[in-house]
């Protein structure tokens, strides 16, 4: 689903999702579980849920260890964000 989106269209989805709907003159913000929920359904998918009745810091460690473990050696040392 991802994978077809140009640029732009990513950047409006998470867009989004943050505090800033239309105000070029504000750096947007997002909050961190918005932010970890959005990384949740990117790297894990949609349909990505845990059945045990957890609170949502507790799901948060699935998360992170389902996303490390998954990716673990795909991603590339040394990079970072750069704003653009």
């Amino acid at each position: 689903m991802f994978n077809k989106e140009t640029q732009q269209e990513t950047m409006k989805r998470i867009l989004k999702l943050t505090n800033i709907k239309n105000d070029p003159d504000v750096v947007p913000y997002i909050k961190a579980q918005t932010a970890l929920d959005e990384l949740c359904r990117f790297f894990l998918g949609e349909d990505w849920y845990v059945v045990d009745p957890l609170s949502t810091e507790q799901v948060n460690v699935h998360i992170v260890y389902e996303i490390e473990r998954k990716f673990k050696n795909k991603c590339k040392k040394g990079k970072h964000f750069k704003n653009s």
